[in-house]
């Protein structure tokens, strides 16, 4: 669909559309707006947790998200279409979040409550997108974005991934971001998978490495075993 096909369908939904506008904008100008929220499941919106999206701020409200001391409610353009809210939210539209200091906004529940649910807008679906339809998502990815985009994104999930694997090591750990992290990886390398054509492939090296792990695991359990029957001797 074209820009206006969107704001049309966004303004139908009484939202606003602004995707067009921040394309149009100069490279360095847009990447300084990236920010990264979560989005909780419509049942709970109130939680802290959820489903990580990321969006787009002017300065002065990217300057507020960058402060670990800010909470309060900015205006924030969503950059990419998140699972939940059943396609009611996409790439585009504009949405409030909640900061909350030094832990990641979330969608500000208010908001999602008056605009989404109350309105009628959004009917919740429990049952879960069979696997060809996720790898049609992660593929219509890959159109929208580019290659080159989003192999960077890749680099960039692996890094979120990384801080908080190291925040665990040092005794700080949140479980629910390493959870939402590693989720984030493997849909930036289902989409590597598509782009290189090689599912097979890696399911094939996948087999075969895991069977080499296997081998050294239990040489290495042999080894433990044998050592601490000498030892008992």
């Amino acid at each position: 669909m074209t820009f206006k096909t969107y704001k049309e369908r966004a303004e139908e939904m009484g939202l606003t559309y602004r995707k067009d506008e921040i394309m149009d904008m100069p490279d360095e100008e847009r990447r300084a707006g990236y920010l990264k929220f979560n989005i909780p499941n419509p049942n709970t919106p109130d939680a802290l947790n959820g489903e990580g999206v990321w969006g787009w701020a002017n300065p002065e409200n990217k300057a507020k998200y960058d402060d670990d001391q800010y909470k309060g409610k900015l205006t924030v353009v969503l950059c990419n279409d998140p699972a939940y809210y059943g396609g009611i939210l996409f790439e585009g539209v504009e949405v409030v979040i909640q900061c909350n200091g030094d832990q990641r906004p979330i969608l500000d529940p208010d908001w999602a409550r008056e605009k989404l649910i109350g309105s009628g807008l959004y009917q919740f679906d429990n049952s879960n997108e069979p696997e060809d339809k996720l790898k049609s998502v992660c593929a219509l990815a890959l159109e929208t974005y580019g290659a080159e985009s989003q192999t960077l994104m890749v680099f960039e999930e692996m890094s979120e991934l990384q801080k908080e694997l190291c925040k665990q090591a040092r005794g700080i750990g949140d479980r629910m971001a390493i959870v939402e992290e590693i989720a984030d990886v493997e849909i930036m390398l289902e989409q590597m998978k598509i782009l290189y054509n090689c599912a097979g492939m890696v399911e094939k090296f996948k087999i075969e490495k895991l069977e080499r792990l296997k081998r050294i695991v239990l040489a290495k359990i042999a080894i433990r075993n044998t050592a601490g029957e000498e030892s008992a001797e």
